[in-house]
């Protein structure tokens, strides 16, 4: 029973994020309901379709990290199960850091070549009050 819960936990919040970021993307949806207008231009759906892909690619990052958590804390002090979370938390927070980088390597190409290809999304940074 507690698995299911926290199964259903995870779930809700990674259905929640993703729904708040979907909300940026800049799809128009033609006349008859299906598909694209034709009016989009191709880098309005490569800049989302880069957008889906970084915000899949955090999601999993997140989820590797915390299913490697849970790994560990019902490892029960096996050194191969710690050894097996402990691997995948790290591939985790490696995911995290490649993604990280490839964002910046794609606004810096899009600033030198004067190509917005995330189209106006930028790092969150702290303001001041």
């Amino acid at each position: 029973m507690k698995k299911l819960t926290a199964l259903v936990a995870i779930y809700s919040f990674f259905t929640t994020s993703v729904t708040a970021f979907a909300q940026n993307l800049d799809i128009t949806v033609s006349q008859n309901g299906n598909g694209i207008s034709s009016g989009t231009s191709f880098g309005t759906v490569l800049s989302n379709i880069v957008k889906i892909l970084f915000i899949a690619g955090g999601i999993i990052a997140l989820f590797m990290i915390i299913i490697g958590a849970i790994q560990w804390i019902t490892s029960g002090g096996d050194k191969e199960s710690v050894g097996k979370a402990r691997g995948r938390i790290t591939e985790g927070l490696i995911g995290l850091v490649v993604l990280g980088l490839a964002f910046v390597i794609v606004r810096v190409v899009g600033n030198l070549v004067n190509v917005n290809i995330m189209g106006g999304a930028t790092l969150p940074v702290l303001s001041t009050p």
